[in-house]
């Protein structure tokens, strides 16, 4: 029996740096697409959300939403893989028109336009070897973004669901199944 140990998986912090560090880069009609980009835990989610509604054109909340490990037994050996679930929290706001703040006009690019540029920025090979992982879009729904008073004007927002796929452990497994 092999009692070697092996572990790629990749630390969470280093790609969800790295998706935050893509987004921030991106840029639309010559300046940066959104004005604040930010990571959450889960647990902060109604920080989050209240992040949603700050007095800012365009937000995107990063939120590390979990992880699952994907097992296969392979002669002696456990295979263990990992799936992370990231959400992203993509607002634009126009004040004058709710559905300009969802699909654009000539000064606004709308949240639909912000989430195309941040799944082209994200999507793909997001780390290198040795902890080289993938990042996969999964869908998206939208949002209602609303106060006491109800929904908020000239705010539309969308959550971008993506799976971090990589990372790999193999360990002895004994004759145990």
């Amino acid at each position: 029996m092999s009692t070697e140990r092996f572990n790629s998986l990749p630390p969470a912090s280093v790609f969800l740096r790295e998706i935050v560090a893509r987004i921030q880069a991106l840029h639309w009609d010559g300046e940066a697409l959104f004005n604040r980009v930010e990571l959450f835990d889960i647990a902060d989610l109604n920080q989050a959300a209240r992040k949603l509604v700050m007095n800012q054109d365009r937000i995107c909340v990063v939120i590390y939403a979990g992880q699952q490990f994907l097992s296969e037994v392979s002669g002696k050996e456990l295979h263990l893989r990992t799936e992370h679930s990231v959400v992203c929290l993509i607002a634009d706001r126009c004040l004058k028109d709710r559905l300009e703040a969802q699909i654009g006009g000539p000064n606004n690019p709308g949240v639909h336009e912000l989430q195309r540029l941040v799944v082209g920025a994200v999507s793909g090979v997001l780390l290198e070897p040795p902890f080289a992982v993938l990042c996969i879009p999964q869908g998206s729904d939208p949002v209602v973004i609303a106060d006491e008073g109800g929904a908020m004007p000239g705010r539309a927002a969308l959550e971008l669901d993506l799976i971090v796929r990589g990372g790999e452990v193999q360990v002895p497994a004994g004759t145990v199944r």
